[in-house]
Order: structure tokens, then C-alpha cells, then sequence
């Protein structure tokens, strides 16, 4: 109201003034969908025209594939973001229909808040509770939890809103400036395009603009009006919220009235019907025997169901409270997750966090309680089972009734009142009610236990996420450092570790602990007690296989192993205390103090085990002297080193687990910080005396030459100085007060310590099972030519000469001491390149969880970009650092597959199969070019370079490989024809252009052929392949030698054919079928011409054969007096003359 009167002619204009203001704001407020709507028809692409541009391209008969492939994929991406404006306009349609009514909406809920509610539910539910209708409450008990359902749906939903519209504020101002951006963009694209001469692909490419230009302007509205209406729709989402919360608060007061009202009926139910059963038994003392057994089972069945009756009330309880525990576990993870985005990181959210995290249910008790729970509902459905075939096995009513009357004696002494038929129906008719509400209510009871169960391992599932949440965001959050420590806390600290009550305490849990599980207690305590006596014996027994270690055996590593086990049980007495300490983290409520002590123990035991392994490793007749033959001063460096350094770090580990884990006292973490720093400190000293430049480490590995240990010494330089920064670093994290992140750095630390010490063990005990194998087969292939020589000496037994074979044999069985170092190439490199694999796949699994939880891989984005599939729309996305890592890993697994799978495959599956070598070959080949193309498609696919982004340039090498590689394409592909087709094979003997050898290797470009000098003759595999050839063991190996012979004129030619085939014959080299044959074939200038043909099983010993051929052919034909015939020339001299004769002196 004005303070004055308006006469009325001012009113209208006053009215007619405020309508204009009011209309031409509502003008300005809808100019930009105004501009939508005024915009052309034809500039807004619709799916008929996206239609219709597609079957114009299909129809277009003379468009290169290329070109039409580019504009079906524009039209496409045009079809994508039209859905995707469609999407955005129809929510941007109903944030603004919340807008509209959001003010009423928010004044409802705020009545609603201030008004009590749910009394008309309430006084429902008191009415069922007071009907005591059974059947009636169990389904008001399922109607109230589909209501607390759809309002925990409610809630997460509105949660989710408060969520966005809280992060979303930070971003929203750079998300529209970066959408008018790309609409500007959008929009000089569409002009250049306009003045372009139409093409299909530029009016695909128009199309696709155009759609996004729409998504885009739909997303530019949506956000605007987020923006502009931020307060009111975040106080209506925490309207929407508190409501839905309270809601279900109020359900789930219902619900638990219902359901202990329904147990207590059931419990009642069951007393009474209990109590009628015991009145029944009485009543049948006086009946017949038959009778009074079903009256006494009936009461056994009523006070079954009294008993479950009361388990089933207190397992609903049970239910109920995991229920709610779980919904608060889980909101108070979402309300921290909001907290923690919105505010950050800071020291008062790192005792917020570490508060909550001291709350959060712990898993020990819920095993034991699941183990009790799974025997339980074991129980139950044994129970019910039993029921149902009491009930089916059951004979009908009038059966029953006259069997019972049968057997029912004629002098009965019942009351003359009752009437034996009836009181046996009766008495029937009970025992199946009772059957039938035990089947009932375990049912309900193994229901209620199932869900129970779920419920808390959902909790638990739920609290384990909501602990590795806590841990990452602890992991930035920095404590009070060391300036900021109170001096007055070291002294309460030491109080706290040195506590008698602490200690008492310590004692009483331990003493519960033997009581609770005495029987393993008394196992543990045995086995160590039986370690203590048996521990001579194995020493003795490590002694005799260390003296026996050199000698040949067939079962020469299986005593190996038996060394191995030895030696670690040996060095596993520590493990007995980390066994009572496990044992105590299982109790299901300890004390911190014991908590810490049972972690501190554990650590202890598994260092302690571990160092003592090393410790007995380097003794000087452990494993690494007599069996793996490590160096004497490796060893002597690494005793004297681990014999200070193992008790130091062992003591200053358990301190360190006791005072710093949050379980622990606040008061308490400085002395484990003390205790951090000196423990780096220990671990400094000890890499500084062990890897130092003069050290003997270091000595030992600058002398060996060509070894991979050679090359970590002339790198010392570079990693020394990184591994003692290690330790150095970790400190000053922890002065720093980065205890959390301190202590994971030193955990994935000490893991991989650990994993590299494992992993190189078990490449020396894989060296050694190769070294003692290849020291049997020697032997065994020693022995195997040793008889051999003796069975052929034992052929020529017979002949004249003889040779004494004795230096022979002795060189045949005399195997020298191998040193590891003469292990097959193939081999090494296989152990070499499998133990680089593992590492860096351990690595990763070690680190992996803390570099993703500090985003090192994902946050830095490089200038690169690469396709990613979004609903079959390929989205540009920027290649991280993380992406290049994963390449690169990739690509080193490729590379080490490619090169030692083969060679897997080859020693452990096709040796044992019946396949020719030059079939091995051709599948080991095969598979590393597989390996190849598998690794080069997966890094492609990390690096999201998809097909259409890398297909011109396949296109461009295609012409390329046309014109200038065609020669190494044609070899490449003639290579694989061999492999598959296989006119030659590794071994075979080939002749090509007059050159004979054994084809070696087929490789991409060309295949190596060893002719009979040993020379290297490399062939490309297109001559192979368009050549001629002649492959002389391709079906049939047996091959023909053919050995001519000349006589002289005037020879025996009979009795030198038959010396031809008898010199053949003995042979034993020569094959019976076909049988040589010798012939007469021609009559030379010099000579009569004699051939001898004969054959063998293969060319492996064809110039030996040949030779001894001609040994024997020789000998014979001189013992038998037939000359070989040589060239000879008769001189003429005329005589028509005097001869001139001269004599010149020199």
C-alpha cells in the first residue's frame, strides 16, 4: 500500500505500465528460444534428412567408398548429438517445469517439516499391533518396506542432485564460456563451408554441424537456467532430501514395531500352543501307548517352534540393525564424499577422517559371526527339509487312524468317555498343525538369516570401500610436523608402550585367546616344540645334500628342492609368533594396545623369516655356495651386512606398528615417527655398505663381462643415487608429517623388495633345474653314443682291421663341470626375459592402487589426441600419461612374448608331440607373428587410435608398398606361403641355382641355406616361391648315391660287379630296398665304364657313406687285381726321315 490515495485513472496507468515492464522482460528472457524457433526449417537437421542423405550417398554409383564411408560416418555423428539435443531439450523442459512450481513445492515441504507427521499411520499401525492378527501384520510388515524402498530411492536420488548441484557450480561458468566458444567455432566452420563447392562429404559435414550447433545451444539453455535458479533448486533438493530421510526413519520405526509385535505374537502363539501340547500329554497318560507317543511328539514340535519362535525375534532384530547401520555407513560415505569435494583436503577433514574411520565396523568379527550364521542356516534348512519329508511320508488321516486302532489293546484303559477313533484323529490332526507352523516359521527364519547375512556383508563390503576411501584422501593430508609436536607427548607416549596395564591387558587377551581356541593354540605350540627337537636332523640332512649337490643323478633336483625345504623350515621359527599374532586379530573386540601388538608381531615374524632365508641362503654351505655357486664375496658381503642390519630393522619394525597405525593413541604417533626416521636411517646405512662403488657387490660385477650384473655396474652412477634418496626421501616425508603416505611408500617398498628377492630366487632355482638337466642329458647322450661305438665295434668285428676305441669312449663319457654361463642361448633368454616380464607385472600390481589413488597416470594430460567410442560416436579425448605408460608396458610384453613364447612353446608342448622339426618351426614362427599382431592392436588401442583414424595412413603405405616395398612385401608374403604350405621345411637339403645345402631359418624376407662348407647362402623367399627348386628330402628322405667306376681294358667286368655290391652291401649305412645294383654301361676312351647305384635313409651321413664306399670298392678291387683304368696316350714317331736328335747344354 502507497502512503497517499491514487485516483483511478492513475491506477490503469500504473497497471498498464507494470504489464509492459513485465512483458518486455518476459521478451528479453525468451529471446534466446525465440531465436530457436524463428531459426530457418531447413537450418535444423531432422532424421528424415539424415535419411534421405544417407540413401542419396548409397544410390550414388559413381562416389569413390572412400569419400562415402568419410560422409556416412558425418551422418552419424549428426544422428548422435540430434538424440543427445533431444535428451538435453527434454530435460532442459523439466528443470524448468521444477523451476515453475519449485517455490510451492519448497513451501509444502517446509509445512510438512514443521508439522508432525504420520500420526494417521501411526494410529494404523498401533490398531494392527492391537488386532493381533497375524497374517495381517506380516503383510503391513511387506506393504511399510516397499514404501522404505522407494524412499531410500528417494533419497539417493535427491542426494545425487544436491551433489551435482553443489560440484557443478565450480564449473558451470567454464562449461558455458567453452560451449559459446565451440558454437563460434561451429559457426566459422559452417561459413567456410558455405562458400565451398557442394560435394556429398561437405553436405554430410554441414549436416553434422548443424546437429551439433542444436545439442550444444539445447546444453548452453540448460545450463543458464541451472545457473540462474542454482539457490532454489539446492534448497529444494535439501527439502526433497530431509523429507525422503525422514520418511524412512519413520518406515523403519514401523517396521520394527510391526515386526516385534509379529515375533512376539508368533512367540506367544507358540507358548500356548506349547502349553496345550503338555496338557494333551497329560490328558494321554492314561491312554494307550500308540496315542500317548504322537501326544509326547506333538509337545516336542510345540517346543521347537517356542524356541525358533525366539530365534527368529532375535535374528529380525539383528536384521533391523544391520539394516540401519548399513544405510547410515553408507550415507555418511556419500555426505563425506560431497564434504571432501567441495572443501578438500585439510588437516581438521584428516581427523574428521580418521574419527570416522575408528567407527566403521571391522571385518574379524563378521567372519566368525558369517561361519556361525552359514552353520546356523545349514542347521535350519537341514531342519526344514526333514519336515517336508515328514510331511509327504505321512499316510493319510483314515490310515493312520486305523493302524492306530490296531494296534491299540482290547483291554483299554481309557476313560469310558473317550472315544478311541476321535482321539486319535485329534491327536493326528495336532501333530500335523505343529508340523505344518515349524515348515512355516523356518522359512521366515532361514529368510531372516539369509537376509542377515547379506545385509552385514553388504555392511562390511561398504565399510572395506569406505576404509579405501578414507586411506586415499590420508594418503594428501598432512599430521602436525615436527615443530608442531608437543615435547610433553613423548613422555605420555613411552607411559602409553610401557603401561603394566597395557601389559595385563596384553596377557588376559592372550590368555582368551588359548581359551577360546584352545586346539589350535596347542597345535602351534606342538609344531614349534617338534621344530626345536627335528632341527639337528635337518641340519645334518641340509649338510649331506650340500656335499652331494655336484654329482649326477637322475633325480638331481628333486635333492635340490629338498635343500630349498630345508633351508626355509630352517628360517620359519619367527613365523610361530606371527602365527599368536594373526591370532589375536581375529578376536572380535581387542584393545589397541594388543591390536598393535599382534600387527607388530606379524611383521616381525614374516621379516624375520624372510632375513633368516637370505641369512642360511649365503651360508658357506647353504644353497647359494654348494648349489646355486654364487660367489664367495657376494655372499661374505651379504652375511655380514644382514647380521647387524636384520635384528635393527626387525626391532624398529615392530615399534613402528604399534605407534603409528590410527587405532593407536594420538599422543603416541610422534614416537612412531621417531621410530620411521630412524628406520630409514638403518635402511640408508645399509644400501650405502652394501652397493657402494667399492664395495664387493659392486667388485664382483664390473668382472663380469657380457652379464646383465656388468651392466648394473656401469650403471652405478645413475640408480646408486636413486636408491639412496629412497629412504631419504620417506623420512622427510615423515618429518613433513605425511605419516600415511610415509608409511604406503614404505609398504610398496618393502613388498617389492620383497617380490624382486622372490622373483630372483626363483630365476636361480629355475638356472638350476635347467643346469642339473642339461648335465643328465650329456650324460645320458654320452652314454647312448658310448653303445653306440660298441655296437657298431661288435659289427666290424669280423673285419681285418681293427681300431682301438678306448680314447673315444672315455672322451664320450667325460662331462666337464658346466658353469651357468654355458646354458643354451634360447634358454637364458627365455629366464632373462620371463624374470623382466614378472617384474614389471609385479610392479604394477604393487604400486598400481597408490599411483591411481594420487591420479599420477590419469591427471597429466599430454598435447595428443586420440578416439574413444562413446555410444558408437568416436569422441576426441587427450592422450594422458598413464595412456603412454600402458603403451610402452604393452609393447615390452610384445616384445618379450614375440621373442620366448616361441621358445616356451617349443620346449614344453611340441617336443612332446610327434611333429618334424619344420613343422615346430612353422607354428612357433606362425605364433610370434600372432603375438606381434596381437601386441601392435592393443597399443594401437590404448593410444585410441582406432581403424578410422589410422586408415590413411594404411591407405598411404598401401601406395607406398606398391611403387618402392613391393619387393619386401613379395618376400614377406612368399614367407607365410612357405610356412603354410611348406615346399621346403627347416632341414631339408635343397638345390638351387647349382647351390646344395640344408635350408637353416625362414625368416620375413629370406630363408638361410648352410651349404656342405658351412657357408651361408640367403635366399629371398620369392625365388623359393617363383623359382625352381629341387628339394631332395620333401616326401621321401632316402636318397641314391651313385659312385662311377673305370676298369681296364681286359678286366674281370663279372667279378667287378660283384665286388661293387658286395663293398655295398656291407655297408651298414647302405638300405636293402632298394637293393644296389651294379652295372656295365659304357665303353670309355681309357676305361670300361661301371656305375654303382645304392641307397640310404637320409642325407645326415651322405659323405660318410660315400667315402667308406670308396674305401671298400678300392680295397677289393686291389686284392682281386683289377687296375683302375687312367688316361693313357700313345706317341707316334714318322719314320720316313732321320730323326733330329740334338743335345743342348743349359
Amino acid at each position: 500500500m502507497l502512503p497517499f490515495p491514487i485516483p483511478l485513472s492513475m491506477k490503469a496507468r500504473l497497471y498498464r505500465l507494470l504489464f509492459l515492464a513485465f512483458s518486455c522482460g518476459l521478451i528479453a528472457f525468451s529471446l534466446p528460444l525465440v531465436a530457436d524457433v524463428l531459426e530457418p526449417v531447413g537450418d535444423k537437421p531432422t532424421q528424415a534428412g539424415i535419411d534421405a542423405g544417407r540413401k542419396s550417398l548409397e544410390s550414388d554409383t559413381g562416389l569413390d567408398e572412400v569419400p562415402r564411408q568419410k560422409a556416412l560416418e558425418q551422418y552419424a555423428k549428426a544422428e548422435q548429438w540430434l538424440r543427445e539435443a533431444t535428451v538435453a531439450a527434454a530435460e532442459r523442459a523439466r528443470l524448468a517445469e521444477t523451476v515453475r512450481t519449485g517455490p510451492e513445492r519448497v513451501r509444502k515441504l517446509r509445512a510438512r517439516s514443521a508439522e508432525p507427521s504420520g500420526e494417521d499411520s501411526d494410529k494404523k499401525i498401533r490398531a494392527l499391533v492391537a488386532s493381533a492378527d497375524l497374517p495381517r501384520l506380516e503383510a503391513a510388515v511387506r506393504e511399510e518396506q516397499a514404501i522404505l524402498v522407494e524412499a531410500r530411492k528417494t533419497y539417493d536420488r535427491q542426494v545425487n542432485i544436491l551433489s551435482d548441484l553443489t560440484l557443478g557450480t565450480r564449473d558451470i561458468s567454464q562449461e558455458i564460456d567453452d560451449k559459446k566458444a565451440a558454437l563460434e567455432k561451429i559457426a566459422a566452420e559452417l561459413n567456410g563451408l558455405a562458400t565451398e563447392e557442394p560435394s556429398p562429404f561437405s553436405r554430410a559435414r554441414q549436416v553434422a554441424l548443424k546437429a551439433r550447433k542444436m545439442l550444444y545451444r539445447e546444453e548452453l539453455s540448460l545450463l543458464g537456467l541451472r545457473q540462474d535458479n542454482h539457490n532454489l533448486l539446492v534448497e529444494l533438493a535439501q527439502r526433497e532430501r530431509d523429507q525422503a530421510q525422514a520418511q524412512g526413519a519413520r518406515q523403519g520405526t514401523r517396521i520394527n514395531a510391526l515386526d516385534k509385535a509379529a515375533g512376539a505374537l508368533r512367540g506367544k502363539q507358540a507358548a500356548e500352543a506349547r502349553q496345550e501340547a503338555e496338557r494333551d500329554t497329560a490328558q494321554a497318560a492314561a491312554l494307550p501307548e500308540a496315542l500317548r507317543a504322537i501326544a509326547d511328539e506333538t509337545a516336542r514340535y510345540r517346543l521347537e517352534l517356542e524356541e525358533l519362535a525366539e530365534k527368529e525375534k532375535t535374528v529380525s532384530g539383528a536384521l533391523t540393525a544391520a539394516k540401519a547401520d548399513l544405510d547410515r555407513v553408507a550415507g555418511d560415505l556419500e555426505r563425506l564424499r560431497q564434504r571432501m569435494a567441495v572443501v578438500g583436503t585439510s588437516r581438521a577433514m584428516g581427523e574428521v577422517l580418521r574419527a570416522r574411520r575408528a567407527t566403521l565396523p571391522s571385518p574379524r568379527g563378521y567372519r566368525k559371526d558369517s561361519r556361525e550364521r552359514g552353520a546356523e542356516l545349514g542347521r535350519a534348512i537341514d531342519r526344514q527339509i526333514h519336515i517336508d519329508e515328514q510331511l509327504h511320508d505321512r499316510e493319510t488321516a483314515n490310515d493312520a487312524v486305523d493302524r492306530l486302532l490296531e494296534e491299540i489293546d482290547s483291554d483299554l484303559r481309557e476313560p469310558e468317555d473317550v472315544d478311541p477313533e476321535e482321539k486319535a484323529k485329534e491327536l493326528l490332526q495336532a501333530r500335523r498343525d505343529a508340523l505344518n507352523e515349524l515348515q512355516k516359521v523356518y522359512g521366515i527364519y532361514i529368510g531372516e538369516v539369509t537376509a542377515l547375512e547379506l545385509a552385514e556383508k553388504k555392511r562390511v563390503s561398504v565399510a572395506e570401500s569406505y576404509v579405501e576411501y578414507i586411506d586415499d584422501q590420508l594418503i594428501r593430508i598432512p599430521d602436525p610436523g615436527f615443530r608442531d609436536l608437543d615435547p610433553k607427548a613423548f613422555p605420555e607416549a613411552l607411559g602409553w608402550l610401557f603401561s603394566p596395564a597395557n601389559w595385563r591387558i596384553l596377557g588376559a587377551d592372550i590368555l582368551a585367546l588359548a581359551g577360546r581356541y584352545p586346539v589350535p593354540v596347542l597345535l602351534l605350540a606342538g609344531s614349534f616344540f617338534l621344530f626345536l627337537g627335528k632341527r639337528k636332523q635337518a641340519e645334518a640332512k641340509l649338510m649331506e645334500l650340500s656335499h652331494d649337490a655336484g654329482k649326477i643323478r637322475e633325480y638331481a633336483f628333486s635333492y635340490f628342492l629338498q635343500a630349498v625345504g630345508l633351508t626355509a623350515l630352517l628360517a620359519v621359527w619367527p613365523l610361530w609368533p606371527a602365527g599368536v599374532g594373526y591370532a589375536l586379530t581375529l578376536s572380535p573386540s581387542i584393545e589397541p594396545f594388543t591390536l598393535g601388538i599382534a600387527w607388530g608381531l606379524i611383521s616381525a615374524g614374516l621379516i624375520g623369516t624372510g632375513g633368516l632365508f637370505l641369512l642360511r641362503i649365503n651360508l658357506p654351505d647353504g644353497l647359494g655356495g654348494r648349489h646355486l655357486r654364487w660367489s664367495p664375496p657376494i655372499r661374505e658381503a651379504l652375511l655380514e651386512e644382514l647380521r647387524w642390519a636384520l635384528p635393527t630393522v626387525v626391532a624398529l619394525g615392530v615399534f613402528l606398528t604399534i605407534a603409528t597405525p590410527d587405532s593407536a593413541p594420538a599422543f603416541v604417533w610422534p614416537i612412531g615417527r621417531v621410530a620411521f626416521v630412524a628406520l630409514m636411517a638403518v635402511l640408508l646405512v645399509l644400501a650405502y655398505r652394501l652397493f657402494h662403488a667399492g664395495g664387493q657387490l659392486m667388485t664382483v660385477w664390473r668382472e663380469r663381462v657380457d652379464t646383465h650384473a656388468n651392466l648394473l655396474a656401469r650403471l652405478h652412477f645413475f640408480w646408486f643415487p636413486l636408491l639412496l634418496s629412497a629412504p631419504i626421501g620417506l623420512g622427510i616425508l615423515s618429518i613433513a608429517g605425511y605419516r600415511t603416505l610415509s608409511g604406503y611408500l614404505l609398504n610398496g617398498a618393502e613388498m617389492t623388495v620383497w617380490f624382486f628377492i622372490g622373483l630372483f630366487l626363483a630365476k636361480e632355482f629355475l638356472l638350476r633345474y635347467l643346469y642339473i638337466a642339461e648335465r643328465r642329458l650329456r650324460y645320458e647322450e654320452a652314454v647312448k653314443k658310448r653303445e653306440e661305438l660298441r655296437a657298431q665295434r661288435a659289427r666290424e668285428e669280423d673285419e681285418p682291421e681293427g681300431r682301438d676305441d678306448s680314447s673315444a669312449l672315455s672322451s664320450l663319457v667325460e662331462i666337464p663341470e658346466p658353469d651357468f654361463e654355458e646354458l643354451g642361448e634360447q634358454a637364458r633368454r627365455l629366464i632373462h626375459g620371463g624374470f623382466l616380464f614378472c617384474a614389471i607385472i609385479g610392479t604394477w600390481f604393487i604400486w598400481s592402487d597408490l599411483v591411481l589413488s594420487l591420479g599420477i597416470l590419469n591427471d597429466p594430460a599430454l598435447p595428443f589426441h586420440g578416439a574413444e567410442a562413446v555410444n558408437g560416436i568416436a569422441r576426441d579425448v587427450p592422450i594422458t600419461l598413464g595412456g603412454i605408460i600402458r603403451a610402452l608396458l604393452l609393447l615390452v610384453i610384445t616384445v618379450l612374448a614375440a621373442k620366448n613364447i616361441p621358445g616356451v612353446l617349443e620346449i614344453t608342448v611340441l617336443q612332446r608331440l610327434e611333429l618334424e622339426p619344420g613343422g615346430r618351426y612353422a607354428f612357433t614362427t606362425l605364433t610370434q607373428y600372432l603375438i606381434v599382431g596381437a601386441g601392435v592392436i592393443a597399443i594401437f588401442d590404448t593410444l585410441g587410435m582406432e581403424w578410422s583414424s589410422i586408415q590413411w595412413l594404411v591407405a598411404a603405405l598401401g601406395v607406398g608398398l606398391g611403387f618402392g616395398l613391393q619387393e619386401i612385401v613379395a618376400n614377406f608374403v612368399s614367407g607365410i606361403i612357405l610356412l603354410f604350405e611348406r615346399p621346403i621345411r627347416i632341414g631339408d637339403v635343397v638345390t638351387i641355382d647349382n647351390t646344395t645345402g640344408v635350408v637353416s631359418r625362414i625368416r620375413i624376407r629370406a630363408t638361410t641355406i648352410v651349404n656342405w662348407d658351412q657357408q651361408e647362402l640367403l635366399v629371398p623367399n620369392k625365388d623359393l616361391i617363383t623359382g625352381r627348386l629341387t628339394n631332395w628330402t620333401l616326401s621321401n628322405k632316402v636318397n641314391r648315391i651313385l659312385i662311377t667306376v673305370g676298369i681296364a681294358y681286359g678286366a674281370d667286368v663279372a667279378l667287378a660287379l660283384r665286388l661293387l655290391e658286395q663293398a655295398a652291401a656291407e655297408n651298414i649305412e647302405i638300405l636293402t630296398d632298394p637293393a644296389p645294383i651294379g652295372t656295365f654301361e659304357g665303353f670309355g676312351d681309357n676305361a670300361l665304364t661301371l656305375f654303382l647305384r645304392c641307397y640310404i635313409d637320409s642325407l645326415d651321413n651322405f659323405l660318410s657313406t660315400k667315402t667308406a664306399l670308396h674305401r671298400a670298392i678300392n680295397d677289393k678291387f686291389n686284392q682281386a687285381g683289377i687296375s683302375i683304368a687312367f688316361p693313357q696316350r700313345d706317341i707316334h714317331l714318322s719314320t720316313s726321315r732321320p730323326l733330329d736328335v740334338r743335345m743342348v747344354s743349359s
